[in-house]
C-alpha cells in the first residue's frame, strides 16, 4: 500500500446477495392402488323380455380384473364397490337390451362389458372384464323349453319317444315285459270302484294297495302275508323278499 493510499477512504463493503429461496420438496405421490380380480353375479334373477318365450327371468356370472382410481379407498370395501357398480350397471344393459332374444345375449357379452367399463371408468379401470354366461333361471328354462316343444311338431315327436324309452327301461327294470304291459287293458277305475268302503281296516287298506296296484298296471296275484302287499309274481314279494304263492 503507497503512502497516499491510507489517507483513502475506504468504501463500505457491498451486503451479500441474498440466497436464492430454495423451492419447496414436491408432496410425495399418493400410491397408486393395486390391481385387484373379483367374480360378480346376479344375486336374484333379472326380469327380462323375450320377444319369442314371452317374461323371462335371467341370471348372470363373470370375473373381471380393475384398479380404484380413488388412491384414498378404503381397501376393504373395494371389492364390494366394485360389485355393486358393475350388477348396477348389468340390469341397467339387461334393462336396454329388453325385448331381444334371450339366446343372443352371450354373443353381445363384450359389448356389454365395454359398456360396463365405460359407465364405471371415473371410478375403477377395467384392465379386463368377461362375462362367464347368461342364461334363463330354472323356472324360465322350462318354460322355454315347453314353449319350443309346443311350437315345433318334431321335437314334440321326439321328446315323446323319449318318454316311451324311458317308461320301457323302468319296466324292463322292474322285471316287467313292457310289451305285454303294453297289450293289457286299461282298468276302468270308475266302473270297478266299490259302492260300499269296507269296514275292516285290514280289509280297506287291502282295497286300496289293489287299486295302487292296478294304477301302476301290474296284475295282482295276491298279498303277502309277510308284510301285507300285493305281489304280480310268484315266487318271492317284491317288497319284503318273503316267498309268495297264488291262492287258487
Amino acid at each position: 500500500m503507497g503512502f497516499f493510499d491510507k489517507f483513502k477512504k475506504s468504501e463500505p463493503a457491498k451486503p451479500a446477495a441474498p440466497a436464492a429461496a430454495s423451492a419447496p420438496a414436491p408432496a410425495p405421490a399418493p400410491a397408486e392402488q393395486k390391481a385387484i380380480g373379483i367374480k360378480f353375479g346376479t344375486q336374484a334373477p333379472i326380469p327380462f323380455r323375450d320377444p319369442t318365450y314371452g317374461p323371462l327371468y335371467i341370471n348372470a356370472y363373470g370375473s373381471a380384473t380393475l384398479v380404484p382410481l380413488d388412491p384414498q379407498a378404503d381397501p376393504n370395501r373395494i371389492v364390494d364397490m366394485a360389485k355393486m357398480n358393475i350388477l348396477d350397471q348389468l340390469n341397467q344393459k339387461l334393462f336396454d337390451l329388453d325385448n331381444t332374444p334371450y339366446d343372443s345375449l352371450s354373443a353381445r357379452s363384450d359389448e356389454i362389458c365395454a359398456d360396463i367399463a365405460k359407465a364405471i371408468s371415473s371410478k375403477f379401470k377395467i384392465q379386463t372384464m368377461t362375462i362367464d354366461s347368461i342364461e334363463p333361471d330354472e323356472m324360465s328354462r322350462k318354460m322355454i323349453e315347453q314353449k319350443k316343444i309346443a311350437m315345433d311338431p318334431q321335437l314334440a315327436a321326439k321328446k315323446m319317444q323319449e318318454a316311451v324309452e324311458r317308461a320301457r327301461a323302468s319296466a324292463i327294470a322292474a322285471g316287467y315285459d313292457p310289451d305285454e304291459m303294453a297289450n293289457r287293458p286299461m282298468p276302468n277305475f270308475i266302473a270297478d270302484a266299490p259302492t260300499t268302503l269296507p269296514t275292516d281296516p285290514e280289509e280297506l287298506m287291502k282295497q286300496m294297495k289293489a287299486i295302487q296296484a292296478a294304477a301302476s298296471g301290474a296284475a295282482i296275484l295276491g298279498f303277502c302275508e309277510a308284510c301285507g302287499k300285493p305281489f304280480s309274481k310268484e315266487g318271492f314279494c317284491e317288497n319284503c323278499g318273503a316267498p309268495v304263492a297264488k291262492k287258487e
